[in-house]
């Protein structure tokens, strides 16, 4: 092969290679709305909410809801647990935070195969939920959270924590998961109500840190 064709191949890789890289999220794009991601103007939506957030909690306070106890056969509250987690988030982080013992009026939806796509109907609940009872003064935020864990074992086998923060209106700012593919997951090594609360605040404080992007790529990619 001559010099010059091997160049002109090599150049043609070149932009074969950068063309698939740009478009990755693009081509991913299905695969990760087959599990439950949100579409892309929805995310736009979510990173809009979240420079809010970033913007005003340091002069705004969370409270802080009980955690919903999930897992596939039924859900309960522990309002318990949420004075554990503002009293957690008082003493490890900046953040003005405080309790409430009102338990959401969310129905039962079953965690499944998925905790993305479980953390995703659990950010269409909360949020209608919030819209509709208005539980806490305008310029306040939510923290929500779902310990995944048998209720009966006081979690003391944690398949996962989500953890959600919404606006006195219910616009949804943060959606998380945490699981056994995290470094805090291994860290903490969860068994306990406490732990899943630990697990949960200091996910809130890192995710806070982070630039919009990088929390919510584009297309749900990242």
């Amino acid at each position: 092969m001559k010099p010059l064709e091997n160049h002109i191949i090599k150049i043609l890789l070149i932009l074969i290679i950068s063309l698939a890289s740009a478009s990755c999220e693009v081509m991913l794009y299905p695969l990760a709305r087959a599990f439950g991601n949100p579409s892309e103007s929805e995310f736009k939506v979510f990173r809009k909410n979240f420079i809010d957030l970033q913007e005003n909690i340091s002069t705004s306070k969370i409270a802080v809801f009980p955690p919903g106890i999930v897992n596939d056969q039924k859900q309960e509250w522990q309002p318990d647990v949420a004075k554990q987690m503002a009293e957690i988030m008082q003493q490890r982080t900046a953040i003005d935070a405080y309790d409430i013992s009102e338990m959401p009026d969310l129905e039962f939806t079953p965690v499944g195969r998925s905790q993305s796509r479980f953390q995703w109907k659990r950010v269409e609940a909360y949020s209608a939920w919030v819209a509709e009872a208005q539980p806490v003064p305008a310029g306040d935020f939510i923290m929500f959270t779902d310990f995944i864990c048998s209720p009966d074992s006081n979690c003391q086998y944690v398949g996962g924590v989500n953890v959600y923060v919404s606006d006195a209106q219910g616009n949804i700012s943060i959606a998380s998961v945490i699981n056994s593919k995290h470094g805090i997951y291994h860290r903490v090594q969860p068994d306990s109500f406490r732990d899943c609360a630990v697990m949960a605040v200091e996910r809130l404080n890192r995710v806070l840190s982070m630039d919009v992007m990088d929390f919510y790529p584009p297309y749900g990619i990242g």
